[in-house]
């Protein structure tokens, strides 16, 4: 394998806090050494001045589950994708399909609420397929509260799938806004008692929605309406997206609590629509465009809940 000289590019290593322009020399695949100036006879060179040079990106918030799907994710250098917010089910066919189909980068899944509440509430069979379970999010069956019995056979059916290799539990309640919020807490506590964390996309800010049972950013810190809950029984991370139609003013307020929680042990993680977001023109990424590029050039070729 020729070895390949990365000339002159911004060099940027979350895991060292590295951030300088550097040369990078990869060998057999690997990367030998890091620094300016460096030569290696009979490499081939390329001038990467002015873009950025990482490690692979890792998109936390994927909805894409084909191999032409990640294959333009790696076009845009995510390594790993993670089906994580709105989750699959069952797991263990899911990642069966993508191993018998060969994806080209990383993956995993979470367990999916919306499909287990599905599965009990309105009797759909789930297939572990995204693009099927989209179905789902029309149905008023499932979005209805749950008796106690059912409470509890989705809530089995959640532990059953955290035993076989899901990541944690991806809750869209978001798209079933008007539940009981003691239903959400019994996940997060289902969560804390595997050692697992959730992803939730949550339910509308109050501002947005006057009815909603609970403000999305107060649910998703986990306090509020009389839902007081310790930093034992809350899972360790918990990644709350802001929903749709909310802007900086959601994000402002979601992460708000968070200092209050790490304080207690409890990581949340928030993240936001770039599209709300004025950002500007970030730094080219080798052979791929500038990052709002490829934020555009990847919504292309992704499925999306909302």
């Amino acid at each position: 394998m020729t070895p390949l000289l990365l000339r002159g590019g911004r060099v940027i290593d979350p895991g060292s806090g590295l951030d300088q322009a550097s040369d990078v020399l990869v060998e057999d695949g690997r990367i030998a050494a890091i620094g300016s100036g460096l030569e290696r006879e009979g490499a081939r060179v390329v001038d990467v001045t002015g873009m950025i040079v990482g490690p692979g990106f890792v998109d936390l918030h994927s909805h894409v589950n084909s191999v032409a799907g990640q294959r333009l994710q790696a076009m845009d250098g995510v390594t790993t994708a993670l089906e994580l917010e709105a989750g699959l089910l069952p797991v263990e066919r899911a990642y069966t399909r993508a191993l018998e189909e060969g994806r080209p980068i990383n993956f995993g899944f979470s367990a999916s609420w919306g499909m287990a509440r599905a599965e009990v509430l309105a009797g759909r069979d789930a297939d572990a397929d995204f693009v099927g379970g989209l179905s789902i999010l029309a149905d008023p069956a499932w979005q209805q509260d749950s008796s106690p019995a059912q409470l509890t056979a989705w809530l089995s059916r959640l532990e059953r799938e955290l035993s076989d290799g899901a990541l944690g539990i991806g809750i869209l309640q978001g798209y079933a806004p008007r539940t009981d919020p003691a239903e959400y807490r019994a996940v997060n506590e289902l969560a804390a008692r595997a050692g697992a964390p959730t992803f939730t996309h949550v339910r509308e800010i109050v501002e947005a929605d006057p009815s909603t049972p609970i403000d999305g950013t107060v649910e998703g810190r986990a306090d509020g309406h009389g839902i007081r809950w310790s930093g034992s029984s809350l899972p360790r991370q918990q990644h709350v997206p802001p929903s749709h139609r909310s802007g900086s003013a959601d994000h402002r307020r979601c992460t708000s609590g968070r200092c209050d929680h790490h304080s207690r042990g409890v990581s949340i993680w928030c993240g936001q629509y770039r599209d709300r977001c004025c950002l500007p023109r970030a730094g080219a990424i080798a052979g791929v465009g500038t990052l709002s590029e490829q934020h555009r050039d990847r919504r292309h070729g992704r499925a999306h809940p909302g």
